[in-house]
Parts: C-alpha cells; structure tokens; sequence
C-alpha cells in the first residue's frame, strides 16, 4: 500500500561490497539489495523479481 522504505543495520562489512551511488546517496548494490528483498514478506519477492530481470540478468551477457 504504497512505497515504503527500510533501514537496516548490516551485521558484517560484507554488505558495502560493491556499493553504488544514487541520486547522491549510497545504496547496496543490486545483488544485496536483491537478496535483502526476496526475505520481505509482502511485496518483496515482486520488488526482487524485478531488480533481478532489470538490474542484475543484463549484466549476465556473456562477454567477448
């Protein structure tokens, strides 16, 4: 019902790995913030299905 946000403090470094910024912010990276969602109940999974089709699968292109 709506967008929400969540703040989550990490229990180990291991989450700034590879870390982006958007809109002037820090943000995990998509393969973190993948994982976090697809362990919300609600939405979550929808919200991470859709990271992973946009975001992570066309850095899956196989490279020359």
């Amino acid at each position: 019902t709506g967008p929400n946000i969540k703040a989550l403090t990490p229990y180990d470094t291991g989450v700034f790995i590879d870390t982006q910024a958007v809109g002037g912010q820090r943000t995990a990276s998509p393969l973190q913030t993948y994982l976090d969602l697809r362990s919300e109940k609600a939405r979550g999974e929808e919200a991470a299905t859709s990271l992973l089709q946009q975001a992570i699968e066309p850095t899956w292109q196989s490279q020359p």
